[in-house]
């Protein structure tokens, strides 16, 4: 865990990763409370005292956290998910939309990600073909069912819309 301005994000084009994260203030209630079982008397308002120091997960050279159990969508990736986004011009823009995730597609050959800038491998660099895609994606549901953080049936209906997707079709 890091601070979100060493976190490692990718140049992706078209992603402007500006490190922000939802910061949190502690808020201290006044010496009537008790933190511990959280009853009490409350000063109102709350005095702010001091930021938490908030670390987030490094990521890969493709921006998908390192940290935790890796699904299948990030053990056998088609873009890069990330659990932020920003908000929309007119709404607070440049500041971050609470809960709210985006997806940035690989490229599909090597020229196109050559022609983009993108620096994370194509989607035909990584798989090759179809084929490719859908062995990765057998191999990491296998993965993790033998490791019993998923269940054989919904690694077989991900494998199963692996072979169904359109992924190097």
């Amino acid at each position: 865990m890091v601070p979100a301005s060493r976190i490692g994000f990718p140049k992706i084009p078209g992603v402007d990763f500006t490190a922000l994260y939802n910061s949190r203030l502690f808020l201290y209630r006044g010496q009537q409370f008790d933190f511990v079982d959280m009853t009490g008397v409350l000063t109102e308002p709350p005095i702010g005292v001091a930021e938490y120091n908030v670390l987030v997960p490094r990521v890969d050279r493709d921006g998908l956290d390192v940290a935790g159990v890796r699904s299948v969508a990030v053990s056998a990736p088609i873009g890069t998910n990330v659990p932020w986004n920003y908000r929309a011009a007119g709404f607070g823009e440049g500041d971050l939309c609470d809960l709210s995730g985006s997806f940035f597609a690989f490229a599909t050959t090597r020229a196109e990600r050559a022609a983009s800038g993108d620096p994370r491998l194509s989607l035909q660099e990584r798989y090759g073909d179809h084929q490719g895609y859908v062995d990765a994606v057998t191999e990491a549901a296998e993965d993790l069912a033998a490791d019993r953080l998923l269940l054989p049936a919904d690694a077989d209906n991900i494998i199963a819309a692996a072979q169904a997707s359109n992924v190097l079709q």
